[in-house]
């Protein structure tokens, strides 16, 4: 499936995005690096990381070491901020990731637009954004913080509950999030 999304694009449309995309992972690596905690090795022991397409019920460290080894740098990030204490959640239901793996598997094998499965598209992101919604409202500690990395077509806010506060110190992939105490 990479090697058809790759093959959409010449060499240096590629390469620029691949750039993007690098230059972006270095901002949010330099965010999370300079969050607030104690001085001890579990400073960021406070700290719950929510991630785009992480299973609940996975072995959610297993997975994020094998993705880590393998070069991902979304991955050898939650490996370095996990090593800082930080807690990595389980985000998103199994059924639905594997519904939108069907899907774009079908699309990638499609030629031409589909307006019904664009549709249907659609309605899964917001079946994920309302179940990683209601995830983090039922998780995030009391007087907690977490984070959410997570793609920009993904729009949660209005799946949080009320006691849950947004703020977006790097746009447009990553959200934090602070629970009122009590």
């Amino acid at each position: 499936m990479a090697a058809s999304v790759r093959a959409r694009f010449d060499q240096a449309t590629w390469s620029a995005r691949q750039e993007a995309i690098d230059a972006w992972w270095d901002i949010v690596a330099n965010w999370m690096r300079q969050l607030p905690g104690g001085s001890s090795q579990r400073r960021l022991a406070d700290l719950q990381v929510y991630q785009d397409g992480m299973p609940v019920d996975a072995p959610v460290g297993q997975i994020v070491n094998q993705l880590a080894s393998g070069g991902s740098r979304n991955h050898k990030l939650l490996v370095e901020i996990a090593g800082l204490g930080a807690t990595i959640e389980g985000t998103e239901a199994p059924e639905l990731l594997v519904r939108e793996l069907e899907m774009v598997k079908a699309a990638s094998e499609r030629l031409g637009r589909d307006p019904r499965a664009e549709q249907r598209a659609r309605g899964l992101l917001e079946q994920r954004d309302r179940f990683i919604g209601e995830r983090i409202g039922s998780t995030l500690r009391a007087g907690g913080r977490g984070v959410l990395l997570i793609g920009v077509a993904h729009k949660i806010d209005t799946f949080l509950p009320p006691d849950v506060s947004v703020c977006r110190p790097v746009k447009p992939m990553s959200t934090q999030f602070l629970r009122q105490a009590g």
